[in-house]
């Protein structure tokens, strides 16, 4: 059922664009964490899911996207993890 949902709603993300094209280390969890890029990974056992909903309401006839969830994206990502159950 929640493939439907995925599809109609969550866009992939481009983990290339959010490391601005320079990757992850070993110790960052963007190099870890599991993300919808070309298919959404299984989230039924995750405790936490991370969605970005963007936001252009009163924006008019510009309907240009808050770009905020990518700005936390590409601080989340960046930042190095000791718990190695992380995913």
């Amino acid at each position: 059922m929640y493939d439907d949902i995925t599809e109609t709603f969550l866009e992939p993300i481009s983990l290339d664009a959010i490391s601005d094209d320079e990757g992850y280390t070993q110790g960052q969890i963007g190099k870890h964490i599991l993300l919808h890029d070309i298919m959404m990974p299984n989230i039924e056992a995750a405790d936490i899911v991370f969605v970005g909903i963007t936001e252009c309401r009163g924006n008019g006839s510009l309907q240009q996207h808050d770009a905020s969830a990518i700005h936390i994206r590409k601080e989340l990502y960046k930042m190095y993890y000791w718990h190695t159950d992380i995913v």
